[in-house]
């Protein structure tokens, strides 16, 4: 499952984040870097998602996904049923990511 929109922010994001970091990269691995980002960045936010849907959401979000991928609105509507932000989800782990990824070793 991957969120369909938002993914030049993410993209923006993650390119931002190797920049403030300080460490000099090849072009070639920036940019898997970057990719590495993108990836564990977006599996944190789902992971987040679902460990903060109770079970009829997670259900209803399971009956979405079934052969498709998962629209942002479509997303944010279970989350908005769950009494969910999506925006503060959101904006909670990448301030988390970033705080981890800056702390980590140069």
């Amino acid at each position: 499952m991957k969120i369909n929109n938002g993914e030049e922010l993410l993209e923006k994001f993650a390119k931002k984040l190797v920049l403030d970091r300080g460490r000099v990269f090849e072009v070639n691995e920036k940019a898997v870097e970057v990719e590495r980002i993108l990836d564990e960045v977006q599996e944190k936010i789902l992971d987040t998602i679902i460990g903060k849907l109770p079970d009829a959401q997670l259900d209803k979000l399971y009956e979405l996904t079934q052969g498709e991928e998962l629209a942002q609105d479509e997303l944010e509507a279970v989350m908005e049923e769950a009494g969910l932000d999506y925006g503060e989800v959101i904006r909670g782990v990448l301030e988390d990511y970033r705080k981890a990824y800056l702390e980590e070793e140069k």
